[in-house]
């Protein structure tokens, strides 16, 4: 099996975005599929799943993480090369991988892992915008308190979850 500084190795050299979402997904078939986001060790899978699909979205050519603390990743799409760190906003009360956990726990006992997801616990446009703001907001404290903005092309803020 390979270790998670093989896998970001990997993911840190220009690729298409369907080689990159490749990679993603044979790295968490690697260790049991949505395990993944909750094995010690492979927070660089999330990091490397948020590039894999925006580049795709975004019709980006190449695309590939930075093994550094900031920026995240990169694009390239017709020569222009753009930098992006990627946030998230959670609940107070919620801490990410929860579900995760618990459902690696009912898979190993042989249960169900599918879950009631009622719209009302949906995210709205108002509370998309708010929990946008919140993590432009918070990654805005972040990089002012390093002093690393320097030539970041773009801030991105992709995903909000709520719980």
């Amino acid at each position: 099996m390979m270790k998670p500084a093989d896998w970001t190795k990997k993911m840190s050299v220009w690729q298409s975005p369907d080689q990159m979402r490749m990679l993603v997904y044979d790295c968490a078939q690697s260790v049991g599929g949505t395990a993944v986001l909750a094995k010690h060790g492979y927070g660089f899978w999330r990091d490397s799943w948020i590039p894999a699909e925006y580049s795709r979205l975004s019709g980006a050519d190449q695309v590939r993480l930075i093994d550094a603390d900031f920026p995240d990743f990169e694009t390239s799409q017709i020569g222009i090369e753009k930098q992006f760190e990627a946030t998230e906003v959670l609940e107070p009360t919620r801490r990410r991988g929860d579900e995760i956990k618990a459902d690696v726990v009912r898979a190993e006992a042989g249960l169900s892992t599918v879950r009631d997801d009622p719209s009302e616990r949906w995210l709205t446009w108002g509370s998309a915008n708010l929990a946008l703001k919140e993590a432009s907001d918070k990654r805005g404290k972040e990089l002012s308190q390093r002093d690393r903005v320097g030539d970041l092309s773009e801030l991105v803020r992709l995903f909000c979850f709520r719980g």
